[in-house]
């Protein structure tokens, strides 16, 4: 994990979410920045968002006024080992994805790493939470987070 963080940058003390990949509307991001600029936010929350960014997002990024210290943004691709110090880096994963109904490349590398996930119960994804029941099988992820 301390590799993953000093990569990118992550001070000491801090509880990052990751949001990875193509990074859009779509993937929640309107609800993550919601949740970094809420008045009641934890402030030693950070989001992490590692990926190419559509400009939709790019705009809700530059929109959001977040805080100073709560948001890392890496926007370009990034290869494997990046990859792979991003979800080194993060203590929870964000999937709580809006009308996306596809699988999900992020949930398996979050179960392969064994990594919590944040995530909605709706499409393909949701579907994928619900078999692995309470997150006490050996395939699954240490804890799951469930948001409507």
């Amino acid at each position: 994990m301390a590799e993953g963080r000093a990569y990118y940058g992550i001070p000491e003390g801090k509880k990052v979410i990751l949001l990875f990949g193509a990074i859009d509307p779509r993937k929640g991001l309107k609800r993550l920045l919601d949740v970094l600029v809420a008045p009641d936010a934890d402030p030693e929350l950070l989001a992490l968002i590692v990926g190419r960014q559509s400009d939709a997002a790019k705009r809700l990024i530059n929109d959001a006024n977040v805080p100073v210290g709560r948001l890392i943004t890496w926007e370009r691709y990034v290869g494997a080992a990046e990859e792979w110090l991003a979800f080194q880096a993060a203590d929870w994963i964000w999937l709580a994805y809006e009308g996306f109904y596809g699988p999900s490349g992020v949930l398996a590398q979050a179960r392969q790493i064994g990594k919590p996930v944040i995530y909605r119960d709706e499409g393909l994804i949701g579907y994928c939470m619900k078999d692995l029941g309470n997150g006490n099988d050996d395939a699954s992820c240490a804890f799951f987070a469930r948001v409507s």
